[in-house]
């Protein structure tokens, strides 16, 4: 009897497709002692602590923008070099030049203070365009702690950066704790991909939070058989998350296209049609249909929609026609560490993203998921289009990466057929240890770069 108690520690239910009825199939689990939350979080401080001071200032991607607006974003008069973006853009121009190996002057940055006499606290929500400064919320109070402490260009940004990251590590610690449908899967997508963003004071931080925590409530809604069981508690969240999506940007609200795979909105749907004679069935095909067209014909007019689905197959399909943005697009892995890295760390995620918890999710709600991948894909490609830049040249991976966890339904169906088991221990150690590993190699390539090479230490030139 005690062996049985025992034994029941380490069995691991598999939720089957029937959105809530008992699991037709149960893993046996080794129980993992340290968790994957807490393992993220340790990891994440220690990893972004070291790149905070690592990496050289203005040199994180927009550093000079970024700074600007969450400086604005608590001030009631920026100082004259706060508020010259130009002034700013030199430092970062200096700092990611590939020809210019001298780098800026740290130690000047660090101890001229900026001039912030007769600037006081002003909370600025909104710019003159209309767009919010809501992402650089730690970005802007560790810049105004800065403004407190020692107000020089250099201290403000290490300030930003140490904000941005306590804010990621601890968000992403909750959002594991929380979930319920598979931890070490989510250790692997919140570390590497981000992990260009966990020391930079990027609006990006925000952003991602947003996305990750609506996908993953939507998993947590995925069991729920009507919307009778949507408690006050549940629906307190989701609408926290909606709210999140809406304060940032704009590619963000694509993933509330996720919402069609959810099965107690499209079940009570499909049983209704199921129910309907074969010519109620065909009039409703042909209306679809009709409408279908209808939204494609006019899209065509407005966004000139079929010559831009062109334009994309040919820069993401054709090779003949690829450059250098879409040759690293679906580089995971830094672009300054070599390309079977990341084709290693993707395999090794694959192997966590089927393996590590095996469930039945309908095909409905793997199709609307990865659909909702592409759309994202796509409409930034549009909207690039629509404001007069080149996607081509403009769009980068980092949009993609939040997105990445909407591939975990479809991993999860592809384990749950393919019945084989790994303990959570193996899985616990290739998570840890592909992770751990692409962290120490990039952080000694930066070194060796800086050091001996003598060259921007987190930009690759000749990709």
């Amino acid at each position: 009897m005690t062996m049985r108690k025992n034994k029941s520690k380490y069995i691991k239910r598999v939720a089957s497709a029937d959105f809530g009825r008992i699991p037709t199939r149960i893993e046996s689990r080794r129980k993992v002692k340290l968790s994957a939350e807490k393992l993220f979080l340790v990891i994440t401080l220690l990893f972004g602590t070291i790149m905070v001071f690592l990496a050289p200032l203005f040199s994180t991607g927009d550093e000079s923008v970024h700074i600007q607006n969450a400086y604005y974003m608590f001030s009631s008069k920026q100082p004259s070099t706060m508020r010259s973006r130009p002034d700013l853009f030199k430092y970062e121009l200096e700092a990611i030049s590939p020809t210019d190996t001298s780098f800026l002057d740290t130690k000047d940055l660090l101890l001229n203070k900026v001039d912030t006499k007769g600037d006081g606290f002003k909370i600025n929500l909104i710019n003159k365009d209309g767009s919010t400064y809501t992402s650089y919320i730690a970005s802007g109070i560790g810049i105004l702690v800065a403004r407190i402490v020692y107000p020089s260009l250099g201290v403000m940004i290490y300030f930003s950066r140490f904000a941005n990251l306590l804010l990621f590590a601890f968000s992403f610690y909750f959002l594991i704790k929380r979930s319920t449908r598979g931890k070490w899967i989510l250790f692997m997508l919140f570390t590497i991909p981000f992990m260009a963003r966990v020391y930079s004071p990027s609006y990006d931080v925000v952003q991602y939070i947003a996305i990750t925590a609506f996908v993953l409530n939507f998993f947590e809604l995925y069991g729920m058989k009507s919307i009778r069981e949507f408690t006050k508690k549940k629906a307190f969240y989701f609408t926290f998350t909606v709210i999140l999506l809406l304060l940032v940007k704009s590619n963000s609200k694509f993933v509330l296209f996720m919402l069609l795979g959810l099965p107690m909105l499209y079940f009570p749907i499909f049983n209704k049609i199921k129910k309907l004679s074969f010519r109620s069935k065909s009039v409703l095909l042909i209306m679809g249909a009709l409408l279908t067209s209808g939204f494609f014909f006019i899209a065509n007019l407005k966004f000139n929609l079929f010559q831009n689905i062109s334009h994309f197959f040919n820069d993401y399909l054709n090779v003949e026609s690829f450059g250098r943005a879409q040759r690293i697009l679906f580089q995971v892995t830094p672009t300054i560490l070599p390309s079977f890295v990341n084709i290693l760390w993707v395999f090794c995620l694959l192997v966590v993203g089927i393996f590590e918890v095996n469930r039945k999710w309908s095909m409905w709600t793997v199709t609307v998921s990865v659909a909702t991948y592409f759309t994202n894909w796509f409409g930034i490609y549009l909207g690039f289009w629509i404001i007069g830049m080149v996607p081509a040249v403009e769009l980068s991976g980092r949009y993609f990466y939040p997105f990445m966890v909407l591939f975990i339904p479809l991993y999860q169906r592809m384990g749950y057929h393919l019945n084989i088991e790994i303990s959570e221990r193996k899985i616990k150690q290739i998570a840890v240890i592909s992770t751990v590993l692409v962290y120490l190699a990039f952080i000694i390539t930066v070194l060796y770069r800086v050091v001996v090479l003598n060259v921007t230490p987190l930009w690759s030139n000749k990709v």
